[in-house]
This record gives C-alpha cells, sequence and structure tokens, in this order.
C-alpha cells in the first residue's frame, strides 16, 4: 500500500506541489474506512499527549492537586503560548512547587510572535510546556526525582511507555521509540493503531478526564486561529495536531476515531484534509463547514498579499 494525493499547493492555475499522505477512519473495533496506507508507522509526536496523561489519572493527581479543566487540557495541548496557557501552566508548577526554571522543554518562538512583544522567552511560551509541567507533577506523585525526567531510562517516561502500551494493547517492546522535539519520548504505532487510539478515548474510563477537559476546554489545547481549538469549539469534536502532518480527531455520537499522516510533514496539508474527510464522511454541518473552510482551502499569497494560488483538496 503506498500514500495518495490528498491535497494540492496550484499558483496561477498550476499545480505547483502534490501532498500525499494516508487516512484511517476506526469505529467501534474495526477499520472501517481508509485511504493511502492505513498501515504506515510513524512516531505519534503531540498526538500521544492526551494518553501520556495517563498516568496523572491513575496516580490521583486530579484530587491531590485539585487540578482544573484548564489545567487538564493543557497538559495535553500545544498551545499558542497566549496570556491564558502561560498563566495555566504557573499554575500547575505553582501547585507542585516548582518554576519555569524546572521545565526542560527548551524554548521556542511562539506560534504567533505578537504574542512575545516585550517578554524574553522562557520555557513556558513552548507549546509542549504543559506537559513538562505534567511530567513533573507525575514524578511528585510518584515521590521519585525530577532529575532527568525527560530521559527513556528515568522511572516516570518507563511508567508512562507501560501504561501507553496498555491503552494501546501492544507489548512495550512493539512500540518504537524516539526523541520528540521537546526532548521527552515520542512513540511509533501505525496510523491503523492511532486511528483506534482516539476512537477508544471516547469510551475508555481512563481517558473520561482528559476527554471532558478537552471538550469544555477548546481553547486550552491551541489556541488562537488553531484549527484543533476550532474543530473542537464549533463541532464538539476531539482534535488534535501533531507535528510533521499528523492530525487526529474522534467524534463522539459515532465512536469514531480518525488519523492522518501526510508523507510530506506538511501540517496545513494534515488540517486541509481533517476538514476534508469530516465533510466526506458526513460529520459538518453546511454552517461548520464554511466556519473551517479557511483551513480547508488556504489562500497563496504574494509579499504584497496578492492572491496567486491556493492549498486545497486534490
Amino acid at each position: 500500500m503506498e500514500c495518495v494525493p490528498l491535497v494540492k499547493l496550484t499558483r496561477s492555475g498550476i499545480t505547483e506541489c502534490v501532498h500525499r499522505g494516508s487516512i484511517a477512519v476506526f469505529r467501534k473495533d474495526k477499520l472501517t474506512y481508509y485511504e493511502g496506507n492505513p498501515y504506515v508507522e510513524f512516531p505519534m509526536r503531540s498526538t500521544a499527549k492526551p494518553f501520556i496523561a495517563i498516568p496523572l489519572i491513575a496516580n490521583e493527581g486530579i484530587n491531590r492537586y485539585s487540578l482544573s479543566q484548564k489545567e487538564l487540557a493543557v497538559m495535553v495541548s500545544s498551545h499558542n503560548a497566549e496570556q491564558v496557557h502561560r498563566d495555566t501552566v504557573a499554575s500547575i508548577l505553582k501547585k507542585i512547587g516548582m518554576t519555569e526554571k524546572d521545565l526542560k522543554c527548551g524554548t521556542h518562538d511562539p506560534y504567533f510572535d505578537w504574542i512575545l512583544q516585550d517578554n524574553k522567552l522562557t520555557a513556558i511560551y513552548h507549546n509542549c510546556s504543559g506537559k513538562h509541567a505534567g511530567l513533573l507533577m507525575l514524578c511528585n506523585l510518584l515521590k521519585i526525582t525530577k532529575d532527568n525526567y525527560w530521559e527513556l531510562n528515568h522511572p516516570a517516561q518507563q511508567n508512562i511507555v507501560a501504561e501507553l502500551a496498555d491503552y494501546l494493547e501492544l507489548r512495550p517492546r512493539a512500540i518504537k521509540i524516539g526523541i520528540d522535539g521537546c526532548g521527552v519520548p515520542t512513540y511509533g504505532i501505525t496510523l491503523s493503531k492511532l486511528a483506534e487510539a482516539y476512537a477508544k478515548l471516547l469510551h475508555d474510563e481512563r481517558m473520561s478526564y482528559i476527554k471532558n477537559a478537552i471538550l469544555e476546554e477548546p481553547f486550552m489545547l491551541a489556541g488562537t486561529d488553531r484549527v484543533d481549538s476550532d474543530i473542537i469549539s464549533l463541532c464538539g469534536y476531539i482534535a488534535k495536531s501533531g507535528s510533521e502532518g499528523i492530525f487526529c480527531m474522534s467524534i463522539p455520537n459515532d465512536d469514531v476515531g480518525i488519523a492522518i499522516k501526510m508523507e510530506s510533514g506538511s501540517d496545513e496539508a494534515a488540517e486541509s484534509v481533517a476538514i476534508s474527510i469530516l465533510e466526506k464522511l458526513g460529520y459538518l454541518s453546511e454552517e461548520q463547514l464554511l466556519s473551517l473552510a479557511k483551513y480547508q482551502s488556504i489562500e497563496i499569497l504574494t509579499s504584497t498579499n496578492v492572491v496567486v494560488g491556493k492549498l486545497g483538496p486534490f
């Protein structure tokens, strides 16, 4: 099986670029629809974040630290570093007696340059700072050192791998381990298994707190002008992006999980496919489609803001 053309970029009426990829749709314990190769294997990247939080739930983190829905949601986010995101991560750190200096996710420019303004770039601006705050909380819950908490051989990371393998119904050794952009482990699985994981998210008891937090606090998952947050708030679906052209969704009313992987690694192409597959499967009303159209078809502009093409469905 091979990836298939899903998105193209045209310039002045000429096809300039074709993005190939694969889609897997999992419903009620089986693969019900696919395009391309549903068994392509790749690192989960940020689409793993909801499942990384399982040990926090299992070790009574919610009750012990009186976690709010916003705090739970930002722990599984890839946020814009807007003020509410930073404030919420800071709230988590305060509850566990730590500071930004304890975050070892590194730094990168926020997704929106205007967010920095006159502030100094620190680790809390990293899109994964919520996840790292959650990892530090897990160290407290397990009563283990936070030193080197990001490394695979750390007890917190070993706990996560064990819980993730159990959730995915895989042997831990069957999960290929890599290093994510923020320095912590990431997990290699197939597209079909990832779609299954997002279908299971809807009814697995361990995930109920995370599911509810995502649905109740969609802005915390990403932020302004982010397709994840907009799909959640407009449609009531779970939506989670991952780097290098990965996108996942869960459809509560139909017990469906959807996973997308673009061969080119284009995040914009993955977002376009996400809207297209929701439309194809009948999960968008006309009003919802209109509101999300800016992600499905993206205008290509010159440096003087003249429209010269578009990126959209093949």
